[in-house]
C-alpha cells in the first residue's frame, strides 16, 4: 500500500492576505472563513487569528459548510457572487 502524501497548505500573515496586490478576497459573513483569488484560483481560507490565515482544502471547506450550524445556502450564494465578481 502506497503511503498518503501529506500536502502542506499556504499560511499568510494578515497584512499579506489583505493586500490587494496579492489578490481579491472576501470574508464569508459571520464566519472565520474567507475566499481569496490568487493567480486566478479561488481558495478558501480560515482565519486562525487576527494575524494569520490558513488555506483550506476545498473538500474540507465544502464539508465544513454542510456540517456546521450555518446558513449553507447563504454561504453558497456568497461564494457564487465572489466567483462571478472575480471571473466575470
Amino acid at each position: 500500500m502506497k503511503p498518503r502524501v501529506r500536502r502542506s497548505y499556504l499560511s499568510m500573515p494578515a497584512k499579506e492576505f489583505k493586500n490587494p496586490a496579492t489578490g481579491e478576497w472576501t470574508r464569508i459573513t459571520n464566519t472565520r472563513w474567507c475566499l481569496k483569488c490568487k493567480d486566478g484560483n479561488i481558495t478558501p481560507y480560515l482565519e486562525l487569528s487576527d494575524n494569520l490565515y490558513q488555506a483550506m482544502p476545498l473538500k474540507s471547506f465544502q464539508l465544513s459548510i454542510e456540517k456546521k450550524d450555518v446558513d449553507t445556502d447563504a454561504i453558497k450564494q456568497q461564494v457564487k457572487k465572489f466567483v462571478e465578481e472575480v471571473h466575470g
